[in-house]
């Protein structure tokens, strides 16, 4: 899984990235952001199956910071949303001091990123949130727009993703570039 740490020395985080064979961006044709965070859920759920997998392992890259970054959530207390991921964290044993990794089940991972998913809007990136399977055969993460990052580390796991993309709602990101897919005006990359 991909870890970052402070170097004083060169006053810059130092990032572990595993070599990988192939990289996707995929995206969801949803035009609203309480269905992308649903949608994105079940895919993930079919990623996991095709994968043969019961759980998705999920960790944050930045030992620094106490996972899942419930500090930042705090600051957008106000939308509804955003108070529901709060919850949910909160009623899975996972607080502000929590420092770990999650691991989560196939029939909870249409719940559990849906919240995960407003906690990347209300980070902002600062704390990325990897994902990998049961055998570590691929590693993911969604990003602050909401799109699926993958990368596959093997040639067995490369084909295993292509299999599930060809029968599934996710389609390939035309460049490297994240946008959220119902505000195009909003980028990264």
């Amino acid at each position: 899984m991909p870890v970052r740490f402070y170097n004083k020395t060169k006053e810059e985080d130092d990032i572990y990235y595993p070599n990988f064979l192939g990289s996707y961006v995929l995206t969801l044709p949803s035009k609203f952001s309480k269905v992308h965070s649903k949608l994105i859920g079940i895919e993930l759920t079919g990623i996991a199956k095709e994968f043969n997998s019961n759980y998705f392992v999920f960790l944050g890259d930045d030992k620094k910071i106490a996972w899942p970054g419930l500090t930042f959530l705090n600051m957008f207390q106000s939308a509804q949303s955003k108070k529901e991921a709060i919850t949910y964290l909160a009623n899975n044993k996972v607080g502000k001091r929590f420092n770990g990794a999650l691991q989560v089940e196939v029939s909870e991972l249409i719940e559990f990123t849906k919240h995960l998913y407003w906690l990347n809007l209300a980070t902002i990136n600062v704390f990325n949130v990897y994902f990998t399977d049961t055998e570590q055969n691929l590693v993911g993460h969604i990003c602050q727009y909401g799109n699926l990052h993958i990368e596959t580390l093997h040639e067995k796991a490369d084909q295993l993703l292509k299999n599930f993309l060809e029968k599934s709602m996710m389609e390939f990101s035309a460049d490297t570039k994240c946008y959220l897919k119902y505000n195009e005006t909003s980028t990264c990359g």
